[in-house]
């Protein structure tokens, strides 16, 4: 539902969880594929609902989620325990979800559109209206790059729990 909100980004938990993922990211670097296990079903709850926040389709969100646990798996022996276990999996799990929509409007926006094609006049002169104009283009590259730069001002903590935007967008 488009009204529930997502999945809470992470925030700093109890000690106990804090030190009871250390502990079972620490045997999972290990090996033990049965502590990892426990991270998955303390957290696939709460990466789903991150995911399925963003996608707005339950078949996919679970795929999303699948796919985010089984990069963190992979990127476990390099994972330095410098944040929570969460916070980086849901790094993990946003950069999925964002990649995936990234991929599906590209996909969507190549497609030909018969019916915008039957509205156009044989021989029309004119701009496709939603054309960006060149002022649009060079306000959103300014617009960019100071929020890269503002950004990079921010801890990794900090800028782990930004959601980003496209310019023009409503929090809606």
């Amino acid at each position: 539902n488009p009204m529930n909100p997502p999945a809470s980004p992470p925030t700093a938990g109890t000690d106990g969880d804090a030190a009871a993922d250390s502990g079972l990211v620490r045997r999972a670097q290990g090996g033990d594929a049965r502590a990892f296990d426990q991270l998955v079903t303390r957290y696939r709850g709460k990466v789903f609902g991150m995911c399925h926040h963003l996608v707005q389709n339950e078949q996919d969100a679970w795929d999303l989620a699948q796919e985010a646990f089984i990069k963190a798996w992979r990127a476990l022996p390099s994972f330095k325990l410098d944040s929570t276990f969460y916070t980086w999996l849901y790094r993990i799990a946003h950069n999925c979800a964002y990649d995936w929509l990234r991929k599906r409007r590209t996909v969507s926006d190549g497609e030909f559109d018969e019916e915008r094609q039957r509205q156009v006049a044989a021989g029309a002169e004119s701009v496709p209206k939603g054309s960006v104009r060149s002022d649009h283009t060079v306000r959103n590259k300014e617009l960019g790059a100071r929020s890269t730069e503002t950004m990079s001002r921010l801890t990794p903590d900090q800028r782990a729990v930004q959601t980003p935007l496209k310019v023009g967008t409503s929090l809606r």
